[in-house]
């Protein structure tokens, strides 16, 4: 049997992946909610992802964060970010890795642990 572990990728967004980033938001609003700002309905839309992944590549252009869509397997299943790299008033750059709730739990897709 050959290795069934998806290939991992990480690189930036391009307007072509907000379908796909609206879709990862909406199948995990509720599990990403307690560590997300508060989102009204108007941001869970195309064009609000579209605009976010346009932010994003204006502060990586900018050199104050570096966000990356994570990918495994061609699908897009989470987000990693670096941020404030730019602000000399902040004494740390925040990590933050965002994957779906579904991907970790599932040893089909590389998951299967819970941290």
């Amino acid at each position: 049997m050959g290795d069934t572990t998806p290939e991992i990728v990480l690189r930036a967004l391009e307007p072509a992946d907000a379908a796909q980033l609206l879709a990862l938001r909406l199948r995990n609003r509720e599990y990403f909610q307690p560590t997300e700002p508060l989102r009204d309905d108007d941001w869970f839309t195309l064009e609000s992802q579209r605009r976010e992944i346009a932010a994003e590549a204006r502060s990586r252009a900018s050199g104050t964060s570096l966000c990356f869509g994570v990918f495994a397997g061609g699908e897009l299943v989470g987000r990693a970010a670096l941020t404030s790299l730019a602000d000399p008033s902040s004494d740390q750059e925040l990590w933050a890795i965002t994957i779906e709730d579904e991907l970790l739990a599932d040893p089909q897709r590389g998951g299967g642990v819970r941290g």
